[in-house]
C-alpha cells in the first residue's frame, strides 16, 4: 500500500520545476534559472541613430528575473539594416547606448547576449544609401510585405544576388559588431540564422541558387554559416556565441524539402565547435512547411551535444515537460514575455498571466497577424498498423481496489469507471493478478479463471463502444504481498520490504513479512501464469497486454540489485538480472503478437525499496533489447508521484527515446501541457494521466476545451480499502458550468 504523496515534489510539484533551477551556460556563466526571454523585434528603437534608449534600458530590466535575455535582432551593418525602429551594433555610439542596459540586466543577476541580425532579402531599399538589398540569390520573397524607411507598408522587392568576394566582408561586419558587443558588457552572441534572414535564406534550397562554393550541396550552402562561426570566436570564445535555426518555418518564403537534412548536418558540425547553446524554434510560430520533414528537439540533441534551447509557443508546464524530457535544456518564452515583464516570478508563484498583449502593440509599426498553436496531445497515433487511438492520451494503470474482494472479478462500478474515462485514445486497466500467488492486494482484480475472463468482456465492450483501445496489465505482486492471501510471498531473493506497511487478506494494515526465494525452476511457471491470463485478456477482447515491470513487483525486483541477490543465471549481472523481463515478452509472444505488448518501469522511483545504483545502466539495457523486438510501447514512470531515487543517475524519457526505437510513453504527474511539452520534444510518443483522471472522467474534454478541472481526489479515496463503493470512485462529475466556482485550472 502505497504511503499518502508527501514529498515536495507532489505537494508543490511546481517549486520542484527544472524550470527554476539553475543552469551552467558554461564554465564562466551559470544562469539563475532555465528561461530565456526569447529575441523579439519591438520596433521601439531611435529610428534615426538606431540607438536603444530608456525604455530599452527600462523594457529589458523588467524581464530580467529570466536566467538570460537575448536582445532583439541587432544590425551588424549599415546593408544589413532593415526594420523601421530597430537597433544596430555598427558604430561605438552604438555599443554605448547598449552599455547601460547590460549593467542594468546584471544588477538583476541575469545574463545577457546580443542576437547578430543581417536581414537579408527581407530589407528595403529605402534603408541605406546604395538601395542595396542583398541574398545568396536573386529570389524575392513575396509573401507578406515589409515596411520603408518611414515606416510605410510596402512590398518586398527583388534582391541582388551576393557576389562572391562580398562575403568575408559581411563576415567581418558580424565579428565587428560581436566586438563592440563584447566592449559594451555582454555576455555572449547568438546568431540569427532563423525566419528567412540573410543566413536562413543561404541554407534554404528555396533561397539558394548559387553555383559557387556557397550553393548547391548542403556542405556548401551551410558554408557561409560555418565560416562565419569560426570566424567569430576571434572575438568571443565558443562557449559565448548562440545559433538560432528555424527548418520548420514558412515566414519569408522558407521552407525547403531538404530542412531537415540541413538543419541535421549544421547541428553534428557545430556540435564538436563548443557552442553555448544551438536554439531551435520548434514550434509554429508564424506558420509551419509541409515540403519535407519537420525537425524535432530530439533530433537536436541528436546530433548536438551542447545546451538545446527550445522555442516558440511554450507555457509553463509544455516547458518543464520538455525539460524533463532531457532533449532541452533551456526554453524561450517570447509573446508571455510582452505582456508579463514578471513572467519568471508569476510562474514560480501560479500566479495568473496578464491578458496576452494585441498584437498590433508587438511592434512599433503596428503590423497584424500570427498564427496559434496546436496540441498534439489531441492527435491521432498509430500504435500498430492494426491501432490507431483516436488522441495520445492514456489513462494510467491505478490500483482503485473496488473490485470483489472474495472473486477479484471486475463488475458494475468498474464498467461505469472505465467507460467514464474512455475518452482516452488508450485505457490500461488497474493492475490485473495473474495467479493466486501472484495476487496480493485487497479488492485489486485477477486474470486466471475463465469467470474472471467473462466479468471484464463488458467492460472492454464499454470502452470499444466509446472508441478507446484497452490494454490489462499483468501484474504480480512479488514481495510485496501478504501469507494471508495464499501463504506464499516470493521475490528473486529472500529480501524483504521494510517501509511503509501493506495490508492482509481483510484489508487491515500489516507490515510486509520476509518472502521466500523463488527457485530457478519455479521461474517457468511463473511465466506461464503470465501467459496463461494474456491468453484471457485475448478472450475477453482486449486490445493488448502491458507487462507491470514497475515499483517494486516481481519483474521489478528482478531488475533491481538492491532486491536481486541470486547467484544463479537470473542473478548478479545487468544481463541476468534482466533475463526473467526479457524471457516473459518472449513467453508473452505465444499468446499475442509483439506489438499488442506493452511495459511499464520505473527506474527513477523508490516505491517499494527499489531504487539501485545501476538503474539507469539497467533501464538503457533493458529498452534497447526490447527495442528488437517490436513492442506495443514502452512507458516509463519518472519518478514524480512518489520520490526519485538517489543512488545513481536519473533516467529521462530521451533516455528511453536513444534506446527503444518504438513508442514511448511519458507517466506520472504530468499535466497538459508538461505532457504536450514532452511530446514536442519527440522524446514521447504518448503521455499517460493517473491522479488527474480520478477525479475528472472527462479529463480529455476538459482538456480540449480549456475546462478547469475538479479539485483533486482525496487520499482516502484512492483505495476501496479506505473508502469502499462508488464514493471518490465513479461518482466524479463531469464538467457542467455550475461545477466552475470550486475547480481548478490545471495547464
Amino acid at each position: 500500500m502505497p504511503p499518502p504523496p508527501s514529498s515536495s515534489a507532489v505537494e508543490d510539484p511546481i517549486k520542484g520545476y527544472k524550470l527554476f533551477k539553475p543552469f551552467g551556460l558554461n564554465e564562466d556563466v551559470t544562469l539563475q534559472n532555465r528561461m530565456v526571454l526569447s529575441p523579439m523585434t519591438r520596433a521601439r528603437n531611435d529610428a534615426t541613430s538606431h540607438e536603444p534608449g530608456e525604455m530599452q534600458l527600462e523594457y529589458y530590466t523588467q524581464r530580467a528575473g529570466a536566467g538570460l535575455l537575448v536582445t532583439e535582432g541587432v544590425f551588424v551593418s549599415a546593408q544589413g539594416f532593415g526594420w523601421y525602429g530597430a537597433p544596430a551594433m555598427y558604430t561605438e555610439a552604438h555599443r554605448e547606448a547598449w552599455r547601460p542596459i547590460v549593467d542594468a540586466v546584471h544588477a538583476k543577476g541575469a545574463k545577457m547576449f546580443l542576437q547578430l541580425w543581417h536581414v537579408g532579402r527581407h530589407g528595403h531599399p529605402s534603408f541605406n544609401a546604395k538601395r542595396d538589398v542583398v541574398g545568396p540569390s536573386a529570389i524575392a520573397a513575396v509573401s507578406g510585405f515589409t515596411h520603408d524607411v518611414n515606416a510605410n507598408r510596402v512590398h518586398r522587392e527583388m534582391c541582388r544576388a551576393l557576389e562572391t568576394d562580398e562575403i568575408p566582408g559581411i563576415i567581418a561586419d558580424y565579428c565587428q559588431a560581436a566586438r563592440l558587443a563584447r566592449e559594451a558588457g555582454f555576455d555572449g552572441v547568438d546568431i540569427h540564422g532563423a525566419n528567412g534572414y540573410l543566413l536562413d535564406t543561404f541554407l534554404q534550397s528555396v533561397s539558394n541558387k548559387r553555383t559557387d562554393q556557397y550553393g548547391g550541396s548542403l556542405e556548401n550552402r551551410a558554408r557561409i554559416l560555418l565560416e562565419l562561426v569560426e570566424a567569430l570566436q576571434n572575438e568571443w570564445p565558443a562557449n559565448r556565441i548562440g545559433l538560432r535555426l528555424s527548418p520548420n518555418g514558412m515566414y519569408g518564403d522558407t521552407g525547403s524539402a531538404d530542412n531537415y537534412e540541413m538543419f541535421c548536418y549544421v547541428a553534428k558540425q557545430l556540435s564538436t565547435v563548443g557552442l553555448a547553446y544551438l536554439a531551435l524554434l520548434d514550434g509554429p510560430g508564424f506558420g509551419t512547411h509541409d515540403k519535407g520533414r519537420l525537425v524535432t528537439l530530439l533530433d537536436a540533441k541528436v546530433n548536438f551535444k551542447g545546451p538545446v534551447m527550445a522555442n516558440v509557443g511554450y507555457t509553463r508546464d509544455m516547458a518543464e515537460g520538455v525539460l524533463r524530457s532531457g532533449v532541452a535544456d533551456l526554453v524561450g518564452f517570447g509573446r508571455p514575455f510582452i505582456s508579463n515583464p514578471d513572467l519568471p516570478e508569476r510562474f514560480a508563484n501560479d500566479w495568473p498571466l496578464s491578458e496576452p498583449a494585441n498584437f498590433n502593440t508587438y511592434y512599433g509599426t503596428r503590423m497584424p497577424g500570427a498564427h496559434g498553436y496546436d496540441y498534439t496531445l489531441f492527435t491521432p497515433y498509430k500504435l500498430n498498423k492494426e491501432l490507431t487511438l483516436k488522441n495520445r492520451i492514456v489513462l494510467s494503470p491505478l490500483t482503485r481496489a473496488r473490485c470483489d474482494p472474495v472473486t477479484h472479478e471486475a463488475g458494475n462500478m468498474q464498467l461505469d469507471y472505465y467507460g467514464q474515462r474512455a475518452g482516452a485514445g488508450l485505457i490500461i486497466t488497474e493492475a490485473v493478478a495473474i495467479s493466486e500467488q501472484g495476487f496480493g492486494w485487497y479488492g485489486a482484480p485477477c486474470m486466471y479463471t475463465e469467470a474472471h475472463r467473462d466479468s471484464w468482456r463488458p467492460v472492454v465492450d464499454a470502452v470499444h463502444a466509446k472508441g478507446a483501445k484497452i490494454f490489462i496489465q499483468l501484474w504480480h505482486i512479488g514481495r510485496q504481498g501478504h501469507p494471508s492471501f495464499n501463504g506464499d510471498v516470493v521475490g528473486p531473493s529472500a529480501v524483504a520490504v521494510v517501509s511503509g506497511h501493506t495490508r492482509d487478506s481483510s484489508a487491515q494494515p500489516a507490515p510486509y513479512e520476509m518472502c521466500r526465494e523463488l527457485k530457478t525452476d519455479e521461474i517457468p511457471g511463473i511465466i506461464a501464469d503470465f501467459c496463461k491470463s494474456a491468453r484471457l485478456a485475448k478472450e475477453a477482447g482486449f486490445d493488448g497486454v502491458d507487462i507491470h515491470a514497475a515499483n517494486g513487483y516481481l519483474p521489478d525486483t528482478f531488475l533491481q540489485s538492491v532486491s536481486n541477490t541470486r547467484t544463479d543465471k537470473y542473478g548478479g549481472s545487468i544481463a541476468n538480472r534482466s533475463r526473467f523481463l526479457l524471457e516473459l515478452v518472449e513467453g508473452l509472444q505465444n499468446e499475442w503478437p509483439a506489438d499488442r505488448i506493452g511495459l511499464r518501469l520505473s527506474p527513477n522511483g523508490t516505491y517499494g525499496d527499489t531504487g539501485s545504483a545501476d538503474n539507469y545502466e539497467m533501464c538503457c539495457y533493458v529498452a534497447e533489447k526490447l527495442s528488437a523486438y517490436g513492442l506495443a510501447y514502452l512507458a516509463t514512470l519518472d519518478g514524480f508521484g512518489f520520490g526519485f531515487q538517489d543512488k545513481g543517475a536519473l533516467t529521462k524519457p530521451f533516455d528511453v527515446k536513444k534506446h527503444f526505437k518504438g513508442t514511448v510513453v511519458a507517466a506520472n504527474s504530468y499535466t497538459r501541457d508538461t505532457g504536450e511539452g514532452v511530446l514536442r520534444s519527440g522524446a514521447a510518443d504518448l503521455v499517460s494521466f493517473g491522479r488527474p483522471y480520478m477525479s475528472n472522467p472527462d479529463l480529455v474534454e476538459r482538456f480540449i476545451n480549456d475546462w478547469p478541472l475538479n479539485p483533486p481526489a482525496g487520499y482516502e479515496t484512492w483505495f476501496g480499502t479506505r473508502m469502499p463503493g462508488p464514493s471518490g470512485y465513479i461518482d466524479f462529475p463531469a464538467f457542467s458550468p455550475s461545477d466552475s466556482a470550486d475547480a481548478v485550472v490545471e495547464s
